[in-house]
């Protein structure tokens, strides 16, 4: 797309990095992680692509707009990193979470390689070359999955807990089953077909890719104790799960205590909160968020991940293939 020869292509869907600037774009707002699909990349010249916005869930293509190339969207993405490196200096090396724009730094770097995001810890390290592998928009595919999709939970730190509660009502066993993790021995680790748990020092406990294919030919959601880490390694598998990450209502996660065991998972929560909050975002398939406004009690958050998880098994997948 960025070579001078390049005459444009039929439609190819894209996942945007970037709220786009107002003075460069018309139509509906065009927001980080929208879903567009590009009809014309040569419109009105060779500045502009011609795209319709995408109904996340259905596919369904919506309003008409115009944003920038390429080139041009990746000039605005490097303008704004550059000036969050300046901001994080003036926050003391701590992001400025009041601004409203969103980016997502997924770097690619060369015609093998695969897309890896870029945390705020390597703000300082980047050099220029590496700044411009940084791209604005992801080539992504649209997969419909018939099958139950298994789940993950974030902050995953509450997914022991979460899953007995959801599991508890008698009538929940006809949606939603689990795969207690194994002790998994020194020789399996490596193995692809192994996903072990997320516990810092400590890869002993894992789940295998049988157990969770058991429990999707019983149709049956697969409520997992996995980390948002082992997201990739499931995709590349054919497993597409549901990730939900629920928003805590306050910094240290204080109305979590309930789905917690003792104080020392309390006093990790902030930081699992945070490390997973990044993960997210390099993450190549769009994560639900299930937002503070909508549980204010215990049986109204396990109400509000049921519904989420029927809403989601109802929507389509949208892969960054490139990534896996």
């Amino acid at each position: 797309m960025t070579s001078p020869s390049f005459m444009g292509a039929d439609s190819f869907y894209v996942r945007v990095n970037l709220d786009l600037d107002a003075s460069v774009r018309s139509g509906p707002h065009t927001r980080c992680d929208d879903i567009l699909l590009v009809t014309d990349t040569w419109y009105e010249g060779r500045y502009q692509w011609r795209c319709r916005r995408v109904d996340r869930e259905t596919g369904e293509p919506q309003q008409e707009a115009s944003l920038p190339n390429y080139n041009r969207a990746q000039q605005q993405l490097l303008v704004r990193f550059r000036t969050l490196g300046l901001k994080l200096r003036d926050c003391k090396m701590k992001l400025c979470k009041k601004d409203s724009e969103r980016m997502r730094l997924v770097k690619v770097t060369g015609r093998c390689s695969h897309d890896r995001s870029v945390g705020p810890q390597l703000v300082y390290t980047l050099n220029q070359r590496q700044e411009e592998n940084l791209i604005p928009y992801s080539l992504v595919q649209l997969e419909h999955v018939s099958s139950r999709r298994p789940v993950i939970f974030s902050p995953s730190i509450l997914s022991h807990r979460l899953i007995e509660r959801l599991l508890q009502p008698a009538e929940s066993g006809l949606d939603f089953n689990t795969c207690p993790p194994e002790p998994i021995g020194p020789a399996e680790r490596r193995d692809k077909n192994v996903f072990l748990l997320d516990v810092p020092n400590d890869q002993s406990q894992g789940i295998r890719l049988e157990s969770i294919q058991d429990v999707i030919h019983q149709d049956k959601h697969c409520l997992l104790e996995l980390g948002v880490g082992s997201v990739e390694a499931l995709l590349r598998q054919g497993i597409y799960p549901i990730v939900i990450h629920i928003k805590p209502k306050d910094k240290k996660g204080r109305r979590f205590k309930k789905f917690l065991s003792g104080q020392s998972e309390e006093k990790l929560m902030e930081e699992v909160c945070q490390k997973e909050e990044f993960q997210l975002e390099s993450l190549p398939m769009l994560h639900y968020t299930l937002q503070p406004r909508t549980w204010n009690c215990t049986e109204d958050l396990l109400v509000a991940i049921r519904n989420a998880i029927y809403s989601q098994q109802r929507a389509v997948v949208w892969v960054e293939q490139s990534r896996l």
